[in-house]
């Protein structure tokens, strides 16, 4: 893909004509490794993998409906409304095509330096926040897959209580003296009275 969007191949003029490639190679690279996260957690819900293959699909194309939404009111949103909308690793990468497109159309194109500057002055969202958008969506995706997977193992797993994160187990300190006493014999080694109790053996049946 990068080598697509910024090598000349057509009458020798790239898509991307300004953009440095190592950088839209780092963009689409993070992207997919949220997407690689993303399949992780739909996989966990079903059994059937080509069940999971048409639900993930779908639920893959209503990701970028938030992006489509906001679109004819981009510039009124506040950047708090277009970062929240970027927990959608979809919506985020087409926000951050269009940042990098911004830049292109100023012929500055994405550069490494750049991830950090708005492609206009009444921009707030940069590519850099869409990059740590795109973390934070493949952290989520990555946790959720765990919790399922531990409260949902399938047919050969055991499951935990809904509440296992919260849950500790405490182990209660091991008693220095033996309760039972143990029966005096010629055949038994008697108990050290002057050390501690290593493994102990109780209500054994």
């Amino acid at each position: 893909i990068t080598a697509l969007l910024c090598v000349p191949l057509v009458n020798n003029i790239p898509i991307l004509k300004h953009s440095d490639w190592t950088a839209i190679w780092f963009f689409l690279f993070i992207y997919s490794v949220t997407t690689v996260c993303f399949c992780f957690m739909m996989s966990v819900f079903f059994d059937k993998a080509s069940v999971a293959a048409r639900v993930a699909g779908f639920v893959w194309i209503l990701s970028i409906v938030p992006y489509k939404l906001a679109l004819p009111i981009y510039d009124s949103l506040s950047i708090g409304i277009k970062s929240s909308l970027n927990i959608l690793s979809n919506s985020a990468m087409s926000f951050g095509i269009r940042s990098i497109i911004r830049l292109e159309v100023l012929e500055r194109g994405l550069q490494w330096n750049d991830f950090t500057t708005p492609a206009t002055i009444d921009e707030e969202l940069n590519v850099g926040l869409v990059i740590a958008m795109l973390l934070v969506d493949a952290l989520i995706y990555l946790i959720i897959a765990i919790y399922v997977e531990q409260v949902m193992p399938g047919e050969f797993g055991i499951a935990k209580p809904w509440y296992f994160p919260f849950s500790f187990k405490c182990r209660s300190s091991a008693s220095k003296t033996p309760t039972s006493q143990s029966q005096k014999s010629d055949f038994i080694e008697s108990d050290p009275s002057s050390s501690p109790v290593g493994i102990q053996i109780r209500n054994l049946r």
